[in-house]
């Protein structure tokens, strides 16, 4: 059996979405940004064994109306997150543990001054998947 690591980044879009309320990117942000939005990267991991990838992601929370506003909006995505790993899944992908590892942090955005831009880190262990 040949397994892969998960693409947590379009589980974890697909999830957050329809949580949140505002678009959710997977790995690249558009040009235009919306109001407000959220972009999932990931940014490395390593397997664990054969099944389990710990995938590290980068979420960042982007909103025009307030810095508070991209801090909700970052908070609330680690919270859906940290519930869908208590519940044991995200989307299709079995998940076992949610760890954030670095922020919420003001990480304003020298390219669009005029959104405010909340990040952090997390690793997820998540079940690889098996290759098409």
């Amino acid at each position: 059996m040949n397994l892969a690591p998960a693409d947590i980044e379009d589980a974890l879009r697909r999830h957050l979405t329809p949580i949140l309320g505002v678009p959710v990117f997977a790995a690249i942000t558009p040009m235009r940004l919306p109001p407000e939005s959220v972009t999932i990267t990931r940014t490395g991991g390593t397997d664990q064994s054969f099944v389990l990838d710990e995938a590290r992601i980068s979420l960042d929370a982007r909103s025009t109306k307030a810095a508070s506003a991209a801090l909700a909006l970052i908070q609330d995505s680690i919270a859906a997150i940290h519930t869908a790993a208590q519940v044991g899944r995200i989307g299709d992908l079995g998940c076992y543990q949610a760890t954030r590892i670095g922020g919420p942090y003001l990480n304003p955005d020298p390219d669009n001054t005029t959104q405010h831009r909340y990040t952090a880190a997390m690793v997820l262990s998540v079940r690889q998947e098996r290759r098409k």
